[in-house]
């Protein structure tokens, strides 16, 4: 077949293995970011009328006031 919406399946592998690599990156690096800071990682998803997304926020150096 020539054209047409033909998709090598090496291309889609390649693909599926990139963003699960870079998952594993970013939660390594999520958790390093914890160790170094002495901190704690929420991961948040996110949601409203039209838009939905995920967050991650890292809170450390909690202090008294005054």
């Amino acid at each position: 077949m020539i054209g047409g919406n033909v998709t090598d399946p090496r291309e889609e592998n390649e693909e599926k293995w990139r963003v699960a690599t870079n998952k594993v990156i970013a939660e390594n690096l999520v958790e390093n970011l914890e160790k170094l800071l002495n901190g704690k990682a929420h991961y948040i998803e996110c949601s409203d009328r039209t838009t939905y997304h995920k967050k991650i926020v890292i809170e450390y150096d909690h202090q008294q006031k005054g």
